[in-house]
């Protein structure tokens, strides 16, 4: 144990036991995710009521938060077997506990509950670590920032996070080190304090100015705003006709547009002149505004003017293609990452095409029946809906080597169905997701708010079960994949002028 230079009290008085504030309103380090990303969240989360919070938290997300905690506590066992972890979690008790142990100068503090007098920042960090021979009021000690995330590279919120750990030791112990440190999956990574001081302060200052409501926030856009704030973001864009909600424009956007035509919202661009638009913003983004407008008032699709769109067909057959994949969080049953299900839609017989890999081993039967069910694949056009499927091909391909030719000229006749739409018709979509296209021209998925990673759970869970009949939404959810993919071509076929 080492021996401090300063009561426990007195390092007690520089906390939130000190002089906690009225209420709960603390800005937490745990945030500054939300702060970083979307203002309007942590806005919403101050001010919104209480009863537009809708939670939409997957299993998914449940068990991604699960193997974060999982490879913290590992990392910590493994590196810092004999740190000290403070309990309870939160609270008074939790912040005297963690003040003691950095007094009695702890080698390792794990979970450490930290806060500033006035109790406006608060958190729980990952570690604390002692650097002996860094004399602060502690003694001839100091504690260092270490922050444990299962990521591949280090994120800015990252590393504003551990900032604002560090801004508290550093205020808490009296001396500020020069860096901290943020553990990935990969390796640590060292960064200097000074690179996010100034940026940690600016945040520190946009969370005061948002606590007392002085602004307000734009959404980023739709689909943008996180859980439990994405469908209450949505409705105020809706309301608004906020610029967002033409594809293309994103905030930088919006602000360009507000700046430089004096436009609000979508039903304020109906009144510019396509010349107006592309003076302010140039052709290709003007032109693009102008006609996405148009098809947002008739609600309706909008061809580019004098074209008929055409949609890619192949001389002898065309498809439509989707995969769904298993990642790298899945149980040991489910590993190596790999795709479990290939669906196409055979415009030649105008039905759904499933094929079902059941386990990692199984997937080169999988592929291999799918190949075969093309057959020869001169004169075949493949649509996809976005390049996933040609980085899932490109996969497999590594994978299988028997089918490696056979999956290569697969891949050649993929065609991005969705980059051929955007060039030929403007849609009145705030995204060209096929989430946003399909409702848009009237195809509605079977299962509302059921997604790729609900499909990948459920996947799992019939791999450590072998109840098939769990797949059943996955089964749906995937052949209305591929469905809307067809229904969007038949329904934009030859649209335009002759």
């Amino acid at each position: 144990m080492k021996t401090a230079r300063i009561s426990l009290s007195d390092l007690l008085d520089r906390t939130a036991v000190a002089g906690r504030p009225s209420g709960d309103r603390t800005l937490k380090a745990s945030s500054v995710y939300f702060l970083v990303t979307d203002p309007f969240w942590t806005w919403c989360d101050l001010h919104a009521p209480r009863a537009e919070a809708v939670v939409e938290e997957s299993d998914y997300d449940r068990i991604r938060m699960q193997r974060g905690v999982e490879f913290e506590t590992q990392w910590v066992h493994d590196h810092f077997p004999d740190a000290l972890r403070i309990e309870p979690e939160f609270g008074d008790e939790a912040l005297v506990n963690t003040i003691r142990a950095m007094r009695d100068g702890v080698r390792a503090i794990y979970q450490p509950h930290l806060s500033l007098r006035g109790g406006r920042i608060c958190g729980r960090g990952d570690l604390l670590i002692r650097v002996d021979g860094k004399e602060s009021d502690l003694g001839d000690y100091s504690y260092r920032v270490l922050e444990v995330k299962r990521s591949r590279e280090v994120k800015r919120y990252h590393a504003l996070q551990a900032a604002f750990y560090h801004h508290i030791v550093s205020a808490i112990q009296g001396r500020t080190l020069t860096d901290f440190t943020v553990v990935l999956a990969a390796g640590e990574i060292t960064l200097e304090y000074a690179q996010y001081e100034g940026a940690m302060r600016e945040a520190i200052d946009l969370w005061r100015r948002l606590l007392a409501n002085q602004i307000q926030p734009d959404p980023p856009g739709a689909d943008k705003t996180q859980s439990p704030w994405r469908l209450y973001a949505n409705r105020v864009l809706r309301d608004r006709h906020d610029l967002t909600l033409l594809p293309g424009v994103g905030p930088k956007t919006r602000e360009r547009i507000r700046k430089d035509l004096g436009a609000q919202s979508v039903t304020d661009l109906f009144e510019c002149s396509p010349g107006e638009l592309i003076g302010a913003l140039g052709p290709a983004l003007g032109t693009s505004i102008y006609y996405g407008a148009i098809a947002y008032r008739l609600q309706k699709p909008v061809p580019v003017p004098g074209n008929r769109v055409i949609i890619p067909r192949g001389a002898r057959a065309t498809y439509a293609l989707d995969f769904e994949t298993s990642d790298s969080l899945g149980p040991q049953v489910s590993q190596p990452p790999h795709c479990y299900l290939a669906g196409l839609w055979d415009f030649q017989t105008d039905r759904f095409v499933r094929f079902f890999a059941r386990g990692p081993s199984d997937e080169s039967r999988m592929f291999e029946e799918m190949l075969d069910y093309v057959g020869d694949l001169d004169g075949v056009c493949v649509h996809t809906w976005t390049a996933f499927e040609n980085g899932v091909l490109g996969e497999a391909t590594g994978r299988h080597p028997h089918l490696a030719d056979r999956l290569k000229a697969f891949t050649a006749c993929c065609v991005d169905l969705k980059d051929a739409l955007k060039s030929q018709v403007h849609l009145p979509v705030p995204t060209w997701s096929i989430k946003q296209v399909g409702p848009a021209l009237g195809f509605h998925w079977r299962h509302s708010g059921f997604g790729a990673f609900d499909s990948m759970t459920a996947y799992w869970r019939f791999l450590e079960t072998g109840d098939e009949s769990l797949m059943q939404e996955p089964f749906d959810y995937h052949e209305d994949d591929v469905a809307a993919m067809a229904h969007i071509a038949k329904a934009l076929d030859g649209l335009g002028d002759s």
